[in-house]
């Protein structure tokens, strides 16, 4: 995630704690835990149709063929480049 989604909420709120405390294993298991389930918090609203990806700082990159492809069948509304 905190190569992927730089941008993403709760991956730029771990970054600031990283950067002002000192982090351990056990800590860095915590971020992981936290990060992951914000993310699955996040993703069900985004299936929800509640909130957008960009809302919350995720980008959605599919690749061009797929991208076509499912635009062209219906199957999504919007590409995200």
């Amino acid at each position: 995630m905190m190569q992927f989604q730089p941008d993403y909420k709760p991956v730029l709120h771990w970054n600031t704690r990283m950067a002002n405390e000192p982090f351990g294993a056990a800590k860095k298991k915590k971020m992981a835990v936290a990060i992951a389930r914000q993310f699955a918090v996040d993703w069900w609203r985004i299936q929800t149709g509640r909130i957008q990806p960009e809302d919350v700082g995720l980008r959605v990159e599919f690749p061009s063929a797929y991208a076509t492809r499912a635009l062209r069948e219906g199957r999504v509304s919007k590409v995200y480049a």
